[in-house]
């Protein structure tokens, strides 16, 4: 019987120290075996709220960058948020700059032309909306710019649920309701952006 519980022991031990954790750019955590397989530590659950990061740990979302010729210091986002309405079609691409406490939103589409002062339009799950207009030339690359000078908006867009982003192009537009997951992200990002 003993060396029964003996091998059971040493078997359990070998499973236990031949795996390691790893956490993904998602935070996600992730246990490596030694034969090269993985699998999730849990199963992803989608949040049903926003959850925000605490300011002290925003060097998550946030990295700091210096212009010394010109005295700008810049905050930026690490990576590009994605609304899309699955994981292969990343419709929709955002960045935020704080370039000396001037905030602009830079929107990535993955196809459409925009024209000078496009219109995007976030509908909030209250039913308000919120209408900005791009700061950009007419470009078909995709790219479009917001300056976000007032509190109200970017408390706004930190706080409210997001239910349908639209962006117009000369075509037309381009809309995604993105998951909480999706503005999780968006709003960490601008809160941590936006903190001083």
């Amino acid at each position: 019987m003993n060396k029964i519980l003996f091998v059971l022991f040493l078997l359990i031990n070998t499973v236990v120290y031949s795996q390691q954790r790893a956490t993904t750019s998602d935070r996600r955590v992730v246990i490596l075996n030694e034969n090269g397989t993985w699998k999730f530590e849990e199963e992803i659950v989608e949040p049903t709220t926003i959850s925000f990061t605490p300011e002290g740990k925003c060097d998550f979302w946030v990295t700091s960058k210096s212009d010394k010729v010109e005295g700008i210091d810049y905050k930026i986002n690490r990576e590009t948020i994605f609304f899309s309405n699955n994981f292969k079609n990343k419709n929709v691409g955002i960045g935020i700059v704080n370039s000396n406490g001037k905030i602009n939103l830079k929107f990535y589409l993955s196809k459409g032309c925009l024209e000078e002062k496009s219109r995007i339009v976030f509908l909030f799950e209250d039913s308000t909306r919120l209408e900005l207009t791009t700061s950009n030339k007419a470009n078909c690359k995709g790219n479009a710019s917001i300056s976000l000078n007032d509190k109200s908006i970017i408390n706004d867009l930190i706080t409210k649920e997001i239910n349908i982003v639209r962006i117009y192009t000369k075509d037309g537009f381009i809309e995604q309701s993105p998951s909480l997951k999706e503005q999780g992200q968006f709003s960490n990002l601008l809160y941590c952006i936006s903190a001083k």
